[in-house]
């Protein structure tokens, strides 16, 4: 079910904004295994997200990495020791785990990375920097393209702000921004620079 409503949620996207050939669209719903887990080629979504929530607690930032480095969430969570017991991910507990799983990356700062990990940043008129703390979520980027934990997959940005930043902002109503606040780039760039060149970089956040 998730597959077909994937399909067809981006086929019909892609046609009613006529963003891409529908030819395109099908390759890029192909490279973007939408619905798919643990797929050899083409981007990568852990097989494991619901077992590992279950047994470890496993959120946003063990997801995101393992979707980078194409693992399984529960073969990551060595890296993230604090989990269960500690269920979020700080920038600094994300690069201790980097370095733990050996990763050869480069800090971005606000900028997203070309192929890597982000710590996106909710923002609120007059968001006090302690409550901002609150309002952050780790995904995995791709050029253009975001894997996010809550659709257990990867996703065009704009498709993501439609479903996934909507609902974000459905849960909290003041929400009305994000941005990259912290960005971790891997070696070895996005692969989608070579398949759909027109969506290779991702953006740096929505503006108020």
């Amino acid at each position: 079910m998730a597959s077909k409503f994937s399909r067809w949620f981006c086929l019909n996207w892609f046609r009613s904004e006529s963003r891409i050939r529908v030819d395109a669209a099908e390759s890029l719903f192909s490279f973007l295994n939408l619905g798919r887990h643990d797929q050899p080629v083409g981007l990568y979504s852990p097989p494991d997200l619901n077992a590992a929530r279950d047994r470890f607690g496993a959120n946003c930032g063990p997801a995101a990495l393992a979707a980078v480095i194409r693992a399984s969430i529960i073969s990551v969570m060595p890296f993230f020791p604090d989990f269960p017991a500690r269920t979020w991910t700080t920038a600094g507990d994300m690069r201790t785990a980097l370095d733990r799983a050996r990763v050869d990356y480069h800090e971005t700062g606000n900028c997203s990375p070309e192929y890597g990990v982000a710590l996106i940043q909710f923002g609120t008129a007059g968001m006090h920097p302690i409550a901002a703390l609150k309002l952050t979520h780790w995904v995995a980027i791709c050029g253009s393209f975001i894997y996010d934990n809550n659709w257990d997959g990867w996703l065009p940005m704009p498709i993501w702000e439609q479903v996934i930043f909507s609902e974000f902002q459905h849960r909290n109503p003041k929400i009305e921004s994000w941005r990259v606040r912290c960005g971790m780039g891997f070696a070895g760039g996005c692969p989608a620079a070579n398949y759909f060149p027109e969506q290779s970089r991702f953006p740096a956040g929505r503006p108020t």
